[in-house]
């Protein structure tokens, strides 16, 4: 398959879960860019409403997949982003139904404004990344976060980077806070704190609606 042998560089979260929704919906022509719109559109919401709160010059509203913002520039505009996202937007973690396969699905996703931790993870991060803000994947335990580094100059600092829950909201959560999204791991498991490649956000999606869609509810599903 092109897109997984390219570079990681090369790949983007959003087109492979474009791919996934595909092989997956048999029967729907999954429209990569409708989708692209979709995204495009709520980044322009994030550029007015930044205009409109800090003016329309501040370097906040200014950046792009081209032009990455600071970190404090970053965190204007995730704060501007959550109200957007949650408020504006309205999405939500769906709880209420949370092992439809259509929550794993990105157009589905983009259309209900519902879905799981990592479909709405790479949703977020393919809109942040059009504002010029870099978020890792974070392959957790049970619940997927993103990261965002806020000290890039440090490396070994356990405050290095906040783990953003898109599915509560966009909490901000510091390494403490993200062990009771899975008490069974008890205080241990740094591991599960790095940042994981593209393929890897991949595989968990597709093993998520191999588990969903088979019933196989005595198996540890990976959320």
């Amino acid at each position: 398959m092109k897109l997984l042998d390219a570079p990681e560089d090369n790949q983007t979260l959003e087109e492979s879960a474009i791919l996934i929704s595909q092989w997956n919906q048999c029967g729907t022509r999954v429209n990569k860019l409708k989708v692209y719109k979709q995204l495009n559109d709520i980044a322009n919401m994030v550029r007015q409403n930044l205009c409109t709160k800090y003016g329309d010059n501040h370097p906040a509203s200014q950046g792009s997949e081209d032009e990455s913002l600071s970190v404090d520039q970053c965190i204007l505009a995730l704060d501007v982003f959550n109200e957007v996202f949650y408020e504006i937007y309205h999405f939500e973690g769906n709880k209420a139904d949370y092992y439809n396969p259509d929550n794993s699905f990105i157009n589905k996703v983009l259309e209900s404004k519902k879905g799981i931790p990592i479909s709405l993870a790479v949703v977020y991060a393919a809109v942040a990344r059009r504002l010029g803000i870099s978020l890792e994947p974070v392959n957790f335990p049970n619940h997927f976060l993103l990261r965002l580094d806020v000290q890039p100059m440090q490396e070994n600092n356990p405050k290095k980077y906040k783990y953003i829950d898109v599915f509560h909201s966009g909490k901000r959560l510091t390494n403490a806070e993200c062990f009771s999204l899975s008490p069974m791991m008890g205080r241990h498991g740094n591991e599960y704190f790095r940042s994981c490649s593209k393929r890897a956000v991949y595989v968990r999606m597709v093993a998520n609606l191999m588990r969903i869609t088979s019933h196989l509810d005595d198996v540890y599903v990976l959320f």
